[in-house]
């Protein structure tokens, strides 16, 4: 416990140095073209999933940027209980309340991530998260 408080009481200068260097240099502006031709048809695939598998009382957020998609049910449902009948059939999100403050906030909240999975895959897990909300989970 002592080593890893050492670690994260601030990053290494050589890290630093890095980092200021691939910012300085351009190596960002150069590399975000390439990230977004690798995200955009798969956050496409599952914008379109949603539609497709969601009912129309679940919300969801089009990102601007990022790699996540925030989705909001209605009141009373519980994410929670939904992962895990979720993950018992072989998709998985991360519930939205982790991202919460305070206890009993963001229960009925997800958050989706597109950037590990293949489209065949989003679209696979997206499907068994619509269905099993359908289902009444």
């Amino acid at each position: 416990m002592l080593a890893k408080q050492g670690v994260d009481l601030n990053t290494s200068t050589f890290n630093q140095a890095m980092a200021a260097e691939y910012l300085l240099g351009g190596y960002l502006e150069k590399q975000i073209p390439k990230i977004i031709d690798l995200y955009k048809p798969k956050q496409e695939v599952m914008l379109n999933a949603l539609d497709r598998y969601f009912p129309r009382e679940w919300h969801y957020n089009k990102p601007e940027g990022g790699m996540f998609i925030w989705v909001e049910g209605p009141k009373g449902t519980d994410a929670e209980k939904l992962y895990w009948k979720c993950i018992e059939r072989k998709a998985a999100f991360v519930p939205g309340k982790f991202f919460f403050p305070c206890e009993g906030d963001g229960l009925e909240t997800m958050r989706l991530n597109y950037t590990m999975s293949s489209e065949e895959e989003i679209e696979r897990g997206i499907k068994i998260i619509g269905d099993t909300i359908q289902e009444g989970f």
